[in-house]
């Protein structure tokens, strides 16, 4: 081997050592950096330290100490809280924690002692059903509950609570205020089909007679399609939020009534999805299916048309405020027409007539219901504004919106008066 051929040789060589060399510092680096990390941690001693030096070094040979310490700092700043929400956040970040025992009964503690609010107890019942103490606490939860009532301003909480809670002392007390507040609702809508399903829910309620005398004075036309219209349920269902919310708190009440032991885990489970509707946190029963009874069917069918054409009508109000300002004034001679058939509406039929399909979309031609298509749509409105003789855009807007919350009153009542004579299945079924 020539001088050249060993000197290109020795200087490889010396090249190779020096990046092992170079390799073992850093491996050297990394470990007292893992080691300097786990100390800083460890002299920290809070969930934050531990978990930032695990996310930092995932592989590190220093993990299951690391891990241990976590779940030690875990429980140790729980317990310093020392407080229901602060256990159950410990318990579903750390359900196999070896202090995972303690900390529930610590909690179930603090919530029998009142020491918490309803969402803590629903959910500890919720993640733990069949703790044998579970009976306590549902009826610390109700008590939670009807305190909550006492203090609400929403004139339906009491309503909520009862049927939560039916046939028991607390909502016995809280009964008639909601008999009353279903009564002025009644009044307010003046309609026989609202009178007579206020006597439907509450056939013994003192106001029986002042409801059956009103009754007395408005002509007896009930309408009634034969329940041709009950085919359009379930378009109409999955269309409609509310109804779907109404079916559902029908359906839950029926399992809290049909449950055999009122403080059972299954009856919580229903009264918990009936307070989630109220907060409007869901808005159906997933998968319940409803039947109408044969004597109810006319009813329905009758209320089930009527809110399908009380839907179209509210589209096409709506729609006319979202076109451009002239058109939105179309509104004011249909709400003026429309007030005046109130005005005049005593019973079910005439509410239909003005509300539901029948008015006039043309003032100058009462014969012809609705436009052929939006060009008519929109000749009806200018047509609808010019007949205005010295109205205001203004006061027809304001005219329209009071048209549409009439429109939003009867819809509620007409998706109640449907939930109402619906037959939920059991749940499983």
């Amino acid at each position: 081997m020539g001088w050249r051929a060993t000197a290109l040789l020795a200087l490889s060589l010396l090249t190779l050592a020096g990046c092992a060399e170079q390799g073992l510092v850093d491996d050297a680096s990394v470990a007292l950096s893992e080691r300097r990390d786990f100390r800083t941690a460890n002299n920290d001693g809070s969930t934050a330290a531990w978990s930032g030096f695990l996310d930092k070094y995932p592989d590190s040979a220093l993990r299951p100490k690391a891990e241990a310490a976590l779940e030690d700092a875990a429980w140790r700043e729980a317990a310093q809280t020392n407080t229901a929400r602060g256990y159950l956040s410990f318990l579903q970040q750390r359900p196999d924690n070896k202090m995972a025992g303690e900390a529930r009964d610590r909690c179930r503690k603090l919530l029998e002692g009142g020491q918490g609010s309803e969402a803590d107890i629903v959910d500890y019942l919720g993640s733990y059903p069949d703790d044998p103490e579970g009976e306590s606490l549902r009826r610390a939860l109700e008590g939670v509950r009807y305190a909550a009532v006492q203090n609400a301003s929403d004139p339906n909480a009491a309503a909520l609570f009862v049927a939560q809670y039916p046939g028991t002392p607390e909502a016995t007390k809280l009964l008639p205020g909601v008999e009353e507040q279903a009564y002025q609702d009644a009044e307010k809508n003046g309609s026989r089909l609202a009178l007579e399903f206020y006597l439907k829910r509450y056939p013994r309620s003192p106001r029986a007679g002042e409801v059956e005398k009103a009754l007395s004075g408005l002509p007896s036309s009930p309408v009634s399609d034969g329940g041709q219209s009950l085919a359009l349920l379930p378009k109409l269902r999955d269309a409609s939020p509310e109804l779907r919310a109404q079916e559902c708190r029908r359906a839950l009440a029926e399992d809290v009534r049909s449950a055999a032991d009122p403080m059972s885990s299954q009856a919580e489970r229903a009264r918990s999805q009936l307070s989630a509707l109220a907060r409007g946190t869901a808005d159906s029963c997933g998968d319940r299916k409803f039947t109408v009874p044969a004597p109810a069917r006319p009813l329905v069918g009758a209320a089930v048309r009527a809110l399908t054409d009380l839907a179209q009508r509210q589209a096409r109000l709506t729609s006319s405020f979202a076109a451009v300002e002239g058109l939105a004034e179309k509104a004011g001679q249909i709400a003026d027409a429309s007030s005046k058939l109130a005005d005049d509406s005593e019973s079910f039929e005439l509410e239909l007539e003005a509300y539901f399909g029948s008015m006039p979309a043309d003032p100058e031609h009462p014969e012809v219901k609705a436009s052929r298509n939006a060009q008519d749509a929109a000749r009806r409105a200018r047509s609808a504004v010019e007949l205005a003789q010295d109205d205001s855009v203004a006061q027809k807007k304001d005219a329209a919106q009071e048209l549409m919350n009439r429109m939003n009153d009867q819809a509620q009542l007409l998706t109640r008066i449907i939930a109402f004579y619906e037959k939920p299945s059991r749940r499983g079924s």
